[in-house]
């Protein structure tokens, strides 16, 4: 018989993928990576394992543990009306950053999200030039 509860996150899911990009936690504070789970059909944006997704992986999770966690973006209909969310860090984190977490060489959440800005502001003209082409067909 179907989950109920399910059925109506099911309702109000955009299918927009986000929340299925890996994790970091840096002081409680959740970042985003660049990089989808393997289950992910990132040109559907759909999970090829949707129904034993946590099964299959292990870091996966309900969308009641990823309210309590905090992994969805704040525009996410998951969270909208929850009073309290604190919803993940805006951006993404790129391959330098991910190391330099996991190499312990940024430890606050606050230095992450300043070099995050950092080179946002910098206007990285060889990133937006690499994304720019991906957006392309040709």
């Amino acid at each position: 018989m179907p989950d109920p509860l399910q059925a109506a996150h099911e309702a109000l899911c955009r299918r927009c993928g986000r929340c299925c990009y890996e994790k970091y936690v840096v002081e409680e504070r959740v970042f985003t990576t660049r990089t989808p789970c393997p289950h992910l059909d990132t040109r559907t944006r759909r999970c090829t394992v949707y129904d034993r997704r946590t099964e299959v992986n292990p870091r996966c999770v309900t969308v009641e543990e990823g309210i309590r966690l905090g992994v969805f973006p704040a525009d996410c209909p998951y969270v909208q009306g929850v009073a309290g969310y604190v919803p993940s860090e805006e951006g993404w984190l790129d391959d330098d950053l991910v190391r330099w977490i996991e190499e312990g060489v940024l430890t606050r959440a606050e230095d992450v999200r300043r070099e995050m800005e950092r080179r946002r502001g910098r206007g990285d003209a060889a990133a937006a030039h690499r994304a720019d082409r991906r957006r392309r067909p040709y």
